[in-house]
């Protein structure tokens, strides 16, 4: 295949941009985008690979014009984004021109999501968004398909004082991006996540319930609302409709489901048990079959303890 992998750095890891660089055997063409301060450091480590080509970036505060500017120069059939601390973990052997984009399983921190990765070139396709950017704008029905190819991230795995930096960074790049579509559901994440102020969240995923986003985000927006609606202690009946609109707009995940039965778990009794045990325990085989097949349509879907499924099937039978 002629894929040409396209890269911006700020050239603070470059451990692991040698290492990104060396996972991209199949692309035959290589090109990293180094900001100005980094520039000279990457250039010299690259210096005899023929493949690689790095070019000076001023850093715009913009995530879509770092990567665009490097889409420019790209020469190849298809492009294959990715980022320096990243490993592309399956060699791309084959890409049917039918589709112009292949979605990519994101693995970050033990989570997985689906991320549109590679596309095809000489197209006129490029990303939005300050954050968070993104190529979904060209995406449409038919001209994009799913596959094996499987990228791990390793961004997230970093000291807290590393990760409060970056939480402060993308909140003030957020606060700028009015046009993201995600914004509202990113900033809920910050107050959740940073501030841990959850009425503050929870009006940021509120406003995100309205805003134009796909059916993924959706649900995960309504997986945070229930979060947040059980650290303040909202009503159950509450709590557990918003779970039931997560399941109703993405039944194939896991998250909803497991919080569902942790309290349907947690309220049996003598008296309920009848009714309640094979509620439980169809969603313990819905839970077990999403995660067998791995499929799970949720953006970051939950990530199952291990024996999870095993301690509550033994924890079921106790009651029976």
């Amino acid at each position: 295949m002629n894929i040409t992998a396209c890269i911006i750095t700020d050239g603070k890891k470059n451990k692991e941009l040698l290492k990104c660089v060396a996972s991209l055997k199949c692309c035959k063409e290589i090109i990293i985008g180094a900001n100005n301060n980094s520039y000279d450091s990457v250039k010299e480590l690259f210096k005899k690979n023929f493949r690689v080509r790095v070019v000076n970036q001023i850093w715009k505060e913009n995530f879509s014009k770092a990567r665009n500017e490097i889409l420019e120069l790209a020469c190849m059939d298809w492009i294959l984004t990715i980022d320096s601390d990243e490993i592309l973990e399956t060699e791309i052997m084959y890409l049917d021109p039918q589709y112009d984009f292949y979605l990519a399983v994101q693995e970050n921190n033990g989570e997985d999501y689906w991320n549109g990765r590679v596309f095809k070139n000489h197209k006129g396709y490029y990303y939005k968004n300050i954050m968070h950017e993104s190529l979904e704008h060209h995406m449409k029905k038919g001209n994009y398909a799913r596959s094996n190819i499987k990228i791990a991230h390793s961004g997230y795995e970093i000291s807290n004082d590393e990760l409060e930096q970056k939480l402060e960074r993308n909140y003030k790049l957020m606060l700028k991006d009015k046009g993201n579509p995600v914004r509202n559901y990113h900033l809920g994440n910050y107050e959740y996540l940073k501030n841990h102020n959850y009425k503050k969240a929870l009006k940021y995923y509120s406003k995100a319930m309205k805003d134009k986003v796909n059916a993924e985000h959706k649900a995960s927006i309504l997986n945070c609302i229930y979060a947040c609606q059980t650290l303040l202690k909202y009503d159950t009946r509450i709590t557990m409709n918003t779970l039931a609109q997560s399941l109703k707009i993405l039944p194939l995940q896991k998250q909803a489901r497991v919080h569902a039965v942790e309290h349907l778990v947690s309220v049996l009794n003598e008296e309920n048990k009848k009714n309640l045990i094979p509620v439980i325990e169809k969603e313990l085989d819905k839970i077990e079959s999403i995660e067998l097949n791995k499929s799970s349509m949720l953006y970051s879907d939950l990530q199952l303890e291990k024996n999870y499924l095993k301690n509550k099937k033994e924890e079921i039978i106790k009651w029976q």
